[in-house]
């Protein structure tokens, strides 16, 4: 491919095609790109010159088959694996899913519904340092929340339906309910402080 071309024939491209497993994603860890895939994971290594990155393969027979459990923690990528819930920190896996493997994993105890683990989500809340793992049981929506506790390496389990994660600012003084008067009429910020995109705070 051209590098100077990013439209039409002859645009850049890198081929990602290696394994038989589809991307499921791409995930910064510090300064370094990340392609997660269904049973690996790769890295985008930068090499310059006309092909300008190359993927290295950095694990083998462990990946994620649910895109939006993929988390970055800063220093570790945290997401629920093909055969464990891993932490990821670029070179090597640490399992934390022990405690609740045979319920995700198990032929015989699982309550995971295999066929729609793709819809399961995941997020780090930092101010509880838990790690939220959404999944589906019976149907089609995830509807169990497993809760890992960093400082205690423990989980707890939820029954709720829960479909995504997402993150919000805590607003100012001035809230919807007591605002009087037109939107034009108000005065004054509503959020407190601008976060950055994807700051970390329920």
């Amino acid at each position: 491919g051209n590098p100077e071309n990013w439209s039409g024939t002859g645009s850049g491209f890198i081929e990602l095609v290696d394994t038989p497993d589809w991307v499921v994603g791409f995930r910064l860890l510090k300064d370094r790109l990340f392609i997660v895939k269904e049973r690996s994971i790769w890295e985008l290594l930068h090499v310059g010159g006309a092909k300008i990155f190359e993927p290295q393969l950095r694990l083998d027979a462990v990946g994620s088959y649910s895109p939006h459990t993929v988390t970055s923690l800063g220093d570790e990528l945290l997401f629920y694996g093909s055969d464990n819930i891993y932490l990821f920190d670029g070179y090597s896996l640490e399992p934390i899913g022990k405690q609740i493997n045979s319920l995700l994993y198990d032929t015989e105890e699982k309550i995971v519904n295999a066929a729609k683990v793709n819809r399961a989500c995941g997020a780090y809340i930092e101010e509880l340092k838990e790690y939220w793992l959404s999944v589906p049981t019976g149907g089609d929506i995830p509807n169990v929340i497993f809760k890992y506790n960093f400082p205690m390496k423990s989980w707890t389990r939820q029954t709720q339906e829960a479909t995504a994660f997402g993150f919000l600012s805590v607003p100012s003084g001035v809230i919807w309910a007591s605002a009087v008067g037109s939107w034009n009429a108000q005065t004054g910020v509503w959020m407190e402080k601008p976060l950055a995109s994807g700051a970390p705070t329920t």
